[in-house]
């Protein structure tokens, strides 16, 4: 060959690679067909050095586009050109791109052999910058590889090369890799510092995108630590930022975390529009991966909501994403999904073969916990099929290889499988003993952590032990020991928050928050791993707890509630109804002065469903047209109450309705408007009861905190928004209570709201409420100048004996298993109010003044809260109101607060002091 001929061969091989690199850059899809077109023709006659750079490109396209095995051969004949030209350094820029195309491609072993080799070669050239790339992937690498310790070393190795080589951008992008190492290792303050600082020094460089990386970090770390609703600030910011900049794959991803979120939280419906929306948004910008997470997460949320068929649908649509993405994590986790919904239809059998199919994806993905919890499904699903030798057989076969401990979710599920097997067996005591063993554990910090992970996945309801354990015990007879078992489960979430001296165990709390982030964090890592490998080593999720944590675990678990206590805080002549879900069914436990009782099976998740939603459609149907006392919505009530409430009533009252009754209610029993339930002779229950909603037994424990001296009663109208009766109503309340201090218009400011409501006896405010599902600490009250959030008022110290919120939606919450009610009310009431007087549904400005007024003239003339309420009530049922106006009230409190009279002097006592031993 000429040498003109080689030059100009070796011309055109430049002028390729130099079109080619600058196509990447815009469009990688283009410049691959660009390459692929004259790559043979351009390498036949290129110098060794020419070969070795377009070679590398060729991987750089390749590993763009995912295709990680074949850029890992690229890179390789890169590499083997290079070393012929005799260029160490270019040898070791090779191995930068080819330990990530190795480790995307699984074989780890072969990425760590490329990082060693490439680090010899670029120390010896003193290519800095090239030398901070390698080792901020081979960081990658372990941090893949759950060594968050070996990553760091390796970060903070690269960050240091950069920050020398007086490359300050560079290093806060590593910074950003960092801080997810710190949050793996439990060290969150610091990575939140890290990921503050970054974000800072990458705007001041004028790099938009890697600083929206770092704030999109800074709000996932907040979900990890649990602060929800502040996670979903972060988040929303930085879909509007990701939009405003042009970055629509992280605004995709962000929508893909606050569905996740949702779930977390339980707002079935909103995650299901969110997931949605992610999968559309995803799916466009050929984030498949992507894609089916948020598919998946769109059939959890409509599992949930009761829509089976749906689901199943969705998810045998995603599996081959899975599966042709390589990422055998996922696919196990769809198959157990799918198991789920199988198993929801009645049929064990195909369960079955799903979830063994799931365990062998977790097998080839070495993920042993995964891999056991499935098995142990495996073998419940034999048992519920009734082949108990056949279940047990499969149990010992796990014991023998995962043993009996391990992570909480194995643990807790193969305390399960013991419990029903021992169940059906009638191994009573057995079976008791498995079910307070898991009881106890999911009490810790570890199973609440997990209670919520689980309300994201199909894996199973943490919460089911008590439940379980409650049935069994109602099965013997046992109705106290149920009770106790039940409402051990509800309101861990309030456990350290009600004991005294919480407020001094901030450290403590922080500390069980990192460890609870760390352990979420590296659950996150193997749920996300794609490739067609397995990692080396996948140890097991949320082990146990470090011993220094232990004693903080120990110090916020609720005090145990007894029958005896609840007993003893009701008055003669009340009956408390504790209402609980199992097994797809609505039961309930009946607590009168004399002794417990319960009546079994007495609606189906399904039917409650058809029938509650059924009811407030039709309640707000006849309103719009007029009809009187709502007729058709009355026969739907009359229906609701045969299965939900008379026979609670007749178990130990007969014909003659309780003069109170206090409902502890479960899911959907929270929507049903009480006081206008009809009883079996047509007469609304406000007619005959007071009524007292409780959300959650265990709010009634709030330790006594003192009511303050000097305070006024506080009346509050805003009328911001067209709300032309919200003064009016107020100004009359003062009318009757002369000695109350009034806020009106502009003076109903929240600063003024908030320095007088700490000391006031008890609060009315009138005026806008809003509640929000996805976010109840962001439900509120609307002042003049802002909106005042739960999430603010959960820091005032309230001394009201009551506070009646004539204020739309102020009485809704979010119900968790296990929790309770998750909003407005709960937060006052945990701040120190004894009642709350609130709607569950929009009120129309002047009926809301009707029935209030009506409620403030009962407590003027000496009534109790809950009989004034009922009084009013039933005064605007016999003057022939809409029940759409007036039956949305409730009064929310613990059990005592029932008998708190108001005497004329706008004064506040008791008619008689809380029981002995009882709750106040």
């Amino acid at each position: 060959m000429s040498a003109e001929v080689a030059t100009a061969r070796c011309q055109a091989a430049q002028r390729l690679a130099a079109r080619v690199e600058e196509m990447r850059r815009t469009n990688p899809r283009q410049a691959w067909r660009a390459l692929q077109r004259r790559f043979r023709p351009a390498i036949s006659g290129a110098s060794y050095t020419e070969r070795g750079e377009l070679w590398r490109l060729r991987g750089h396209l390749l590993r763009s586009m995912r295709r990680a095995g074949e850029a890992a051969r690229a890179y390789r004949n890169a590499e083997r050109w290079f070393e012929r030209a005799i260029e160490p350094r270019e040898q070791g820029r090779c191995t930068i791109g080819l330990v990530d195309a190795l480790m995307y491609a699984g074989d780890y072993d072969g990425a760590l052999a490329a990082a060693r080799r490439g680090r010899r070669h670029l120390a010896r050239t003193g290519d800095r910058a090239a030398l901070a790339r390698l080792l901020n992937n081979e960081a990658n690498l372990f941090h893949r590889l759950d060594r968050p310790d070996l990553a760091l070393t390796r970060y903070t190795r690269a960050r240091d090369v950069l920050r020398r080589g007086g490359d300050a951008a560079g290093a806060a992008r590593v910074d950003i890799n960092i801080a997810n190492c710190l949050s793996l290792l439990a060290r969150t303050r610091e990575a939140r510092s890290l990921y503050r600082s970054s974000r800072s020094t990458l705007l001041r460089a004028g790099l938009a995108v890697p600083a929206l990386h770092a704030a999109y970090n800074l709000a996932y770390l907040d979900f990890l630590e649990h602060h929800h609703e502040r996670t979903l600030e972060g988040l929303s910011a930085v879909r509007t930022e990701a939009a405003r900049i042009g970055v629509p794959a992280l605004s995709a991803v962000a929508r893909l975390d606050i569905a996740e979120i949702l779930l977390h939280l339980g707002a079935h419906n909103e995650a299901l529009d969110e997931a949605r929306g992610a999968a559309e948004e995803c799916g466009n910008l050929g984030l498949a991966y992507e894609r089916g997470k948020a598919e998946t997460f769109a059939a959890l949320a409509e599992f949930r909501l009761g829509r089976i068929g749906a689901a199943r649908r969705r998810l045998e649509a995603i599996l081959p994403t899975f599966h042709k993405e390589g990422n055998r994590v996922w696919a196990g986790e769809v198959l157990v999904a799918m198991a789920t919904v199988w198993w929801a239809g009645g049929d064990t059998s195909a369960s079955r073969v799903l979830l063994l199919a799931a365990a062998r994806q977790f097998t080839l993905a070495r993920d042993r916990e995964r891999e056991g919890c499935a098995r142990v499904l495996a073998a419940r699903a034999r048992v519920e099929g009734g082949h108990l030798a056949a279940g047990d057989r499969e149990l010992r076969l796990v014991r023998a290889k995962h043993g009996r401990g391990g992570s909480p979710r194995f643990r807790n599920l193969l305390l399960g499988v013991e419990a029903e097997l021992a169940r059906r067996r009638g191994e009573t005591a057995a079976a008791r003993s498995s079910l307070r063993e898991a009881a106890r554990a999911s009490e810790r910090l570890a199973a609440r952590i997990l209670d919520e992970q689980w309300r994201a996945s199909f894996w199973g309801e943490w919460g089911w032990p008590h439940v379980e354990w409650a049935a069994l015990e109602l099965d013997e007879g046992r109705l106290d020991a149920a009770l106790e078992a039940l409402e051990r489960g509800r309101g861990r979430a309030l456990g350290g928050a009600l004991r005294p001296g919480a407020d001094r165990a901030k450290d403590g709390q922080q500390s069980i928050r990192a460890w609870a982030a760390s352990r979420r964090a590296r659950e996150r890592d193997r749920g996300t791993r794609s490739g067609e490998g397995a990692v080396s080593e996948v140890r097991p999720s949320l082990a146990i707890v470090p011993t220094r944590l232990r004693r903080d675990l120990a110090g916020g678990l609720p005090e145990p509630l007894t029958a005896a206590q609840l007993r003893g805080a009701l008055e003669p002549d009340t009956l408390l109804i504790n209402y609980m879900r199992h097994r797809g069914r609505i039961e309930a436990i009946l607590v009168t002065r004399r002794a417990c009782s319960a009546v079994r099976s007495l609606v189906s998740d399904d039917t409650l469903q058809r029938l509650v939603h059924g009811m407030l459609f039709e309640l707000r149907g006849a309103a719009a047209s007029g009809t009187s006392h709502g007729a058709a919505s009355l026969a739907s009530l009359s229906e609701l109450a045969a299965f939900v409430l008379w026979p609670a009533l007749a178990r130990d009252f007969g014909d003659r309705p309780p003069k109170r009754l206090v409902v502890v209610p479960s899911g959907l029993l929270a929507r049903i408007p009480w006081p206008v339930m009809p009883l079996p002779d047509g007469q609304p229950l406000c007619m005959t009861s007071d009524i007292v909603v409780v959300p959650g037994l265990r709010l009634g424990m709030v330790p006594s905190r003192g009511r303050r001296g000097g305070g006024v009663p506080l009346i509050v109208a805003s009328d911001v928004e067209g709300l032309e009766h919200a003064q009016a109503e107020a100004r009359e309340i003062a009318d009757l209570f002369p000695d109350a201090r009034l806020l009106l218009g502009n003076e109903a400011t929240a600063e003024r709201f908030l320095k007088l409501a700490p000391a006031a006896p008890w609060i009315h405010f009138a005026g806008h409420g809003r509640y929000q599902a996805d976010e109840p600490f962001h439900s509120g009250l609307r002042l003049h100048d802002r909106w005042i959030v739960a999430e603010e008022l959960a820091t005032t110290r309230l001394s009201a004996e009551w506070i009646s919120l004539s204020a739309c939606q102020t009485a809704r919450a979010l119900i968790r298993p296990g929790e309770e009610w998750f909003g407005l009310p709960r937060t006052l009431l945990q701040a120190g109010a004894r009642a709350v007087i609130a709607p569950q549904w929009d009120i129309e400005d002047a009926s809301a003044v009707r029935l209030m007024l009506l409620f403030y003239e009962g407590l003027k003339s000496g009534a109790t809260i809950s009989r004034a309420l009922a009084s009013a009530q039933s005064a605007r049922w016999k003057a022939g109101d809409h029940p759409i106006d007036w039956a949305g009230f409730v009064m929310l409190s613990g059990l005592g607060a029932g008998r708190i009279v108001p005497f004329p002097s706008g004064r506040i006592d008791t008619m008689s002091p809380t029981p002995s031993g009882g709750l106040s």
